[in-house]
């Protein structure tokens, strides 16, 4: 048995051989000196990892594919998405949000791409940074009890390492990318305001949705669509000119996922 990990209160993770001839790996939960063996849920592939374990007991296991946690239970557990066919998770805060890779086949070989799982949702790290072109690779590592992201990457034929801080900048390799990653949806004021003929309108949304960002006239008519599609989590502008607009009040609405926000500008000619 090899012990991974280890929370204030004592209880441990890891992983044990069951069987040497086939061979049968399986996890490890240790709490309050009992040893509890978790296998795989499905019974299709014989290695199991404990790979970390939260604050409050739940145990995050890992296989090649898939990966589920355990604290007392079975969760449904995450399975890796077309087009990926493998998967590793590799750490959980006290959240109980998930890091990892997953991969792909490409040619003779596989490239990763580094996930966050938080809230029931699974992002992709690229969509949430902007890693600069040509790093390949991607995998997230750790996650602290903030939703502070460490990981790796491959760049100019060297390993990199980034660091990811919620409401924070990102460290990318040896030089420091200030990006600003969401942790809410928000619709801020335009700017200028009052504007003539142009202005600008900036919001924000921490995970990829649906979202739509329109303007309509103080009767309620819409005069205008600024966005209307899937956007993945970040910042964004949408520059206004209303030059064919006639003076006087607007409401510009946005509408991502749930979240709706409605807020008054005007058009001063």
């Amino acid at each position: 048995m090899e012990t991974i990990d280890l929370n204030d209160a004592g209880q441990a993770t890891g992983t044990g051989i069951l069987n040497r001839y086939p061979r049968t790996q399986i996890g490890i939960r240790w709490d309050n000196n009992v040893l509890t063996a978790v296998a795989y849920p499905f019974n299709m592939y014989n290695f199991v990892n404990g790979k970390a374990i939260a604050a409050d007991g739940t145990v995050l296991f890992a296989a090649d594919t898939y990966y589920f946690k355990h604290n007392g239970a079975l969760d449904a557990g995450v399975l890796a998405p077309p087009p990926f066919t493998k998967m590793k998770a590799y750490d959980i805060n006290y959240s109980l949000d998930v890091v990892g890779s997953v991969s792909k086949p490409v040619g003779e070989g596989y490239v990763s791409s580094a996930f966050v799982q938080r809230d029931g949702y699974q992002y992709d790290l690229s969509c949430i940074a902007n890693f600069p072109a040509g790093w390949t690779n991607l995998i997230a590592t750790s996650i602290n009890n903030s939703g502070t992201i460490v990981g790796y990457g491959y760049y100019s034929g060297g390993k990199r390492y980034f660091m990811l801080t919620p409401g924070g900048s990102t460290r990318v390799g040896e030089t420091e990318d200030r990006h600003q990653i969401p942790t809410e949806f928000r619709l801020f004021q335009n700017y200028p305001n009052p504007f003539n003929p142009t202005t600008t309108i900036s919001y924000q949304i921490p995970h990829a949705t649906d979202v739509q960002l329109e303007i309509f006239s103080l009767l309620g008519q819409r005069v205008r669509s600024l966005a209307n599609g899937w956007q993945a989590a970040g910042s964004y502008e949408v520059r206004v000119d209303g030059t064919s607009l006639a003076s006087g009040v607007y409401f510009y609405r946005l509408r991502a996922g749930q979240y709706i926000e409605k807020k008054k500008m005007l058009l001063l000619k």
